[in-house]
């Protein structure tokens, strides 16, 4: 061999070793940072290199020793670069997928971040609503503890009128009686409406009797002995009273308490002012002369 031959064999083996050790250096790049897009661009610049060292191969003789690894090294390049063009498309595929399902993730994040404030929100208003239910549940129980004292009091006086009612009116109310003398759990099974129309029923037949003119037969006790008598109750003030044949009669007021009192020399005008009361006789003027204490 010459020594020029020597000298370009020496550089072909030379150019050859750092051919191959680029590819070497190429194909750990490839499996290091396959999904790295900025790396692409440095394996981009090393295909440039190797590209200008091929160059410089081609001088070598088609008989060289080397040609035949040298092809082989070609082969391995063009593969290797084929693999970069794969990958590329790879990793561009890849990034279009990641991409959306970044833009998805994101518009679920904001409809969850506004799912919690609505949350939030509807359980502020909750609480709210809450407290403003117990408010009004603890006035309402006000009212209602102060409405039951108010009715309690009107009921007990009107128990304490039963004293001084005559007994037709009594015995006109007393189912408003009965009522208003049940327990304090009856009374709250009844309810506070029932209650007042209870008192009201028991107040307006009081103030019917006290403005009109009541005919009722009765039976009356005086000085122990009971007579069957007809009386007549005018209001709340007085009444008169009278037998069937007019020689006995008697008179009571209020504020006896509607203790009857013999009265035998009005038992004449009495009949006739149950008669003209009664529509049975004729109207006329009768003077019946008692004190209203």
């Amino acid at each position: 061999m010459t020594k020029s031959t020597q000298t370009l064999h020496n550089r072909n083996l030379k150019f050859f070793q750092i051919f191959r050790n680029s590819i070497s250096e190429l194909r750990n790049k490839i499996s290091r940072d396959l999904h790295f897009q900025n790396r692409i661009i440095k394996i981009s610049k090393l295909i440039f290199n190797v590209t200008i060292w091929l160059y410089c191969l081609n001088v070598v003789d088609a008989e060289d020793e080397f040609h035949s690894e040298i092809r082989e090294t070609i082969s391995q390049w063009a593969q290797t670069l084929k693999e970069i063009q794969t990958a590329e498309e790879d990793w561009k595929s890849e990034s279009l997928l990641l991409e959306g399902q970044k833009e998805s993730l994101a518009a679920e994040e904001v409809d969850l971040k506004n799912s919690i404030k609505l949350a939030k929100e509807e359980r502020d208003s909750s609480d709210k609503d809450s407290v403003e239910l117990v408010n009004k549940k603890k006035k309402l129980e006000d009212v209602t503890k102060l409405i039951d004292s108010e009715i309690t009091k009107f009921e007990n006086r009107i128990l304490e009128l039963d004293k001084v009612l005559p007994r037709p009116l009594r015995d006109k109310i007393a189912p408003q009686y009965e009522t208003m003398r049940l327990s304090e759990e009856k009374k709250k099974e009844i309810g506070l409406a029932k209650r007042v129309q209870n008192l009201l029923a028991a107040l307006t037949e009081i103030e019917k009797f006290q403005n009109k003119i009541t005919d009722v037969s009765e039976i009356i006790k005086v000085k122990d002995v009971e007579q069957q008598v007809d009386t007549l109750y005018f209001g709340l003030s007085i009444a008169y009273a009278v037998n069937k044949t007019g020689d006995w009669a008697a008179v009571a007021t209020g504020n006896s308490g509607w203790e009857f009192k013999e009265r035998k020399e009005l038992g004449e005008k009495i009949k006739q002012l149950v008669q003209i009361a009664r529509k049975e006789g004729e109207i006329d003027f009768v003077e019946l002369k008692s004190q209203v204490k």
